[in-house]
């Protein structure tokens, strides 16, 4: 390749369709995730190129287009478009590469479910139940359970990976911790049981820390306690029932050991069980005194800043009386 044509390559400007292709990989593709973007928008010049003298290779550009616009974006409609233009041919480049090809169902597969991923991670961080999305992800991975997915090596979170199989029980697992998520507040038993097929499907990926979390969390959910300030039974640690710390002594200790119901809403050294309205309660009533002891310390700077002003102004008329008296005959 000549000096004209590595300007050519360089700049885009006066490419043949073939060369307008093979450009997209080499100045984007091939240079990594950061340069998806730009790889986007160079397959699709080269689409309208290729277009009048070669169907067959434009519509894998635009395919191409699509795909790593969705890669680098994680736009829904960059997704969908991906798989309708993969249906359009029989093979595609392995994302990542410029030289080996792959099924284009395959790949479509693949970008179906992570669209699905996205939409879950989307409404998961608006607050949202994002258990339906984690579903349909799930079960998009199902056709690909002994396949091992090509994307993920490029954009990161490559964990739980291996194969479709692990996608889908990952994906079944955040349904279920969503669902368990948004439900405990109301009903307790329900998203215990759900916190306990989310720890089990996180086991089933090896995904051992969110496993962890997830039998926590169906610890705390299961945990019951009578409230110590009006003794109502409450299930859920953490959502409708809090721990206070307070100070114990012998004479509570004997108290909550002769008091089964009080014993039950001790937890030794140091804390008491509450409902959450009672907690609150206390919350209330401390925000009211640590407001009133914010005003007295505010009364108090002003009157220091007064006092101390007072002082300042003795100190200059001192020092003004010295003077005159120093320059006195």
């Amino acid at each position: 390749m000549g000096l004209f044509d590595d300007l050519k390559m360089a700049t885009g400007l006066g490419l043949e369709p073939a060369e307008a292709y093979r450009r997209a990989f080499e100045k984007g593709v091939l240079l990594g995730f950061s340069k998806f973007g730009e790889a986007a928008e160079m397959f699709a010049t080269a689409a309208e190129k290729l277009a009048s003298v070669d169907p067959l290779m434009a519509a894998r550009a635009r395919a191409n287009a699509q795909i790593y616009r969705f890669l680098a974006t994680r736009d829904d409609q960059a997704a969908v478009q991906a798989c309708q233009m993969l249906q359009m041919v029989r093979q595609i480049e392995v994302p990542g590469t410029g030289d080996e090809v792959m099924d284009s169902s395959v790949l479509a597969a693949e970008i179906e479910a992570r669209r699905w991923e996205a939409a879950a991670e989307r409404a998961s961080k608006a607050g949202s139940n994002a258990a339906d999305a984690y579903r349909r992800a799930a079960h998009a991975w199902l056709p690909l359970r002994s396949t091992r997915p090509v994307t993920f090596a490029l954009t990161g979170g490559d964990e739980h990976a291996d194969d479709g199989m692990m996608r889908f029980f990952f994906n079944a697992a955040l349904a279920e911790l969503s669902e368990a998520m948004h439900t405990e507040a109301t009903d307790p038993e329900a998203a215990a049981e759900r916190f306990a097929m989310a720890a089990h499907a996180f086991a089933r990926c090896g995904a051992n820390a969110a496993r962890d979390q997830a039998r926590k969390r169906l610890r705390a959910t299961r945990l019951e306690r009578p409230c110590w300030f009006c003794g109502r039974m409450v299930r859920g640690l953490g959502t409708n029932m809090r721990r206070l710390v307070t100070v114990s002594s012998e004479y509570f200790v004997r108290l909550s050991k002769s008091d089964r119901r009080r014993g039950e809403s001790f937890d030794p050294p140091d804390g008491i069980f509450a409902c959450a309205a009672c907690a609150e309660a206390v919350d209330h009533l401390a925000r009211e005194r640590a407001d009133e002891v914010r005003q007295e310390l505010i009364a108090q700077v002003v009157a220091l800043q007064s006092e101390l002003g007072e002082i300042k102004s003795r100190l200059r008329r001192v020092e003004s009386e010295s003077h005159t008296h120093l320059g006195s005959p």
